[in-house]
């Protein structure tokens, strides 16, 4: 089966709300169909996220499926999914238990996902310091796609990191609440011991650059499931098959006939 698509990525900065509004996304019409949502807080006591809704067949709600807790003191990440969304374009609106500080949307469209079990486990990372930000060994495999999202205290664009340039992560898009807090998104392909990292890029100095993270590896459609199918090469030979034995079969009952009706007695 082909390694899942990211059909859609888009982001949205917010600050000092609780209804921090919509973020614009695109779901295609390709089958086996995903969307998502990232929801990145700072603020002294980061709230909840208690809802995540898509616009698109009149309104449809995503599922909560990671929620990092406060941690660094001041930083929260939220992870929202719905399987098989309405192919239509639509936006992503989170609502918040109370206003953050900074807030950072990111919302991804993608095909070619599993409708059972869409990404692996999600792996959560944070820390502290000037180094790079890195996810830890991401729950991947070849054929799958990774994504990733971080939030960190700089006030400057991040990059990916210099060593990570042979996995081949690249980066979907970020943007920056208050020129205080950065957040970005990145893909790779999958692969065993699969990881992302992310570098501060030389700039800020902020809160000594905290930062929190989430991967998670996009699964393809599984084989099978839709019952036992010959190939079109198959079928033509199993149909020609079929004709010869139809066409022997007619032949001998002809034969049969012949001889019986010589047999007659008049």
């Amino acid at each position: 089966m082909p390694a899942p698509v990211i059909t859609g990525s888009v982001n949205k900065a917010a600050v000092s709300t609780a209804t921090p509004g919509a973020t614009a996304a695109v779901t295609s019409g390709g089958a086996n169909r995903a969307v998502y949502c990232a929801v990145l807080l700072s603020d002294g006591s980061p709230p909840a996220v208690t809802s995540v809704t898509w616009s698109g067949g009149g309104g449809e709600t995503l599922t909560s499926i990671y929620d990092s807790g406060v941690v660094q003191s001041f930083l929260r990440l939220h992870l929202y999914r719905r399987i098989a969304p309405t192919a239509a374009s639509g936006t992503l609106t989170p609502v918040l238990a109370a206003a953050a500080s900074e807030i950072g949307i990111f919302g991804w469209t993608v095909e070619d996902v599993d409708q059972t079990t869409p990404n692996g486990t999600i792996l959560g990372a944070n820390a502290t310091g000037s180094g790079n930000a890195a996810s830890g060994t991401i729950a991947s495999a070849t054929g799958e796609t990774v994504i990733d999202v971080i939030g960190r205290f700089v006030n400057g664009a991040m990059a990916v990191d210099p060593a990570s340039i042979g996995t081949g992560q690249t980066i979907l898009s970020q943007n920056s609440a208050n020129a205080l807090f950065q957040f970005g998104s990145s893909t790779r392909a999958g692969a065993t011991g699969a990881t992302t990292v992310w570098g501060i890029n030389g700039f800020g100095t902020v809160s000594d650059w905290q930062y929190v993270m989430a991967a998670l590896s996009l699964k393809p459609v599984r084989a099978g499931g839709g019952g036992s199918q010959i190939p079109v090469g198959g079928r033509s030979a199993m149909n020609g098959g079929m004709q010869a034995l139809t066409g022997g079969m007619a032949r001998a009952v002809h034969n049969f006939n012949e001889r019986l009706l010589g047999r007659r007695i008049f």
